[in-house]
Formats: C-alpha cells, structure tokens, sequence
C-alpha cells in the first residue's frame, strides 16, 4: 500500500480531528498497559535497561503502549541490546540490523520524528536531565 501510513483514531481524536475526515469506526479497540509491565526472559543487560526506560516512557508518560505491542517492545529492546555488546567490542552494526532497529522504534514512538508525530495530552518534561548512554 503506497503513501503515508494512517493515523490511528485515538490520535486523532486526541488531536480534535484536525483534518475533519471520518473517523473509523470499525477500527479494532485495544486495552492500554497502564502498570508495570515485566519484560521476557530473555530480554537481559542493557536491553532490560532499555526496557525498564522505555516502558516508562510508553506507559506512564505517554499511555500510548498497548498490550499486544510489548513484543514489539521487546524485540526492540533486543536489538538495543545486541547493538551495545556490539559498540562496547568495537564492532559495527550492520546497516539491516540498524533498519530493523529503527523501523521498530519508529513504530512505537520512539524518536524524535517519531514522536513528533504524536500527540498527546502530556508534553510536560518527565523529570529527567541530560541524555541517557547507549551502552550503560
């Protein structure tokens, strides 16, 4: 399917609408994670870490994780992860293994263009300062 992926409904209802399209009404409903969530077994190191930032992130902050997609977030901290064991033995990550990585932030937000595409009814500051290290 060619062009912009859609927006889902509940963020354009967030927006207002702002497009005054209809709104789809078949659109599958899905249920909010809004505690803490445990990440896999297998997900371990710097990926639970990354886990542990992101799920706040997603939850808390922004309430914008469902519970279907925390595979999603998983396999996402996953790479995170294999990317640190890689940056910390000097090694590079492989342009597939970066797409990958990207795609999967992108879906869940995570990002700066991905996250301007969002709109929520936060936007205040979460409280931490300075930029988090990639590998720990």
């Amino acid at each position: 399917m060619r062009g912009r992926k859609p927006k889902p409904t509940a963020l354009k209802l967030i927006a207002g609408n702002p497009g005054h399209r209809p709104l789809n009404k078949k659109e599958p409903k899905v249920a909010y994670v809004t505690g803490a969530a445990k990440p896999p077994k297998w997900v371990k190191g710097e990926a639970k870490r990354e886990w542990d930032a992101q799920i706040e992130y997603l939850t808390k902050t922004n309430k914008i994780l469902a519970d279907n997609e925390l595979s999603m977030l998983a396999r996402y901290c996953y790479l995170h992860g294999e990317f640190a064991k890689d940056a910390i033995a000097g090694r590079v990550m492989t342009a597939a293994m970066e797409a990958r990585l990207e795609a999967l932030a992108a879906s869940l937000g995570i990002g700066p263009s991905a996250r301007s595409r969002i709109k929520t009814g936060g936007g205040e500051e979460t409280g931490k300062k300075g930029i988090r290290s990639f590998i720990g």
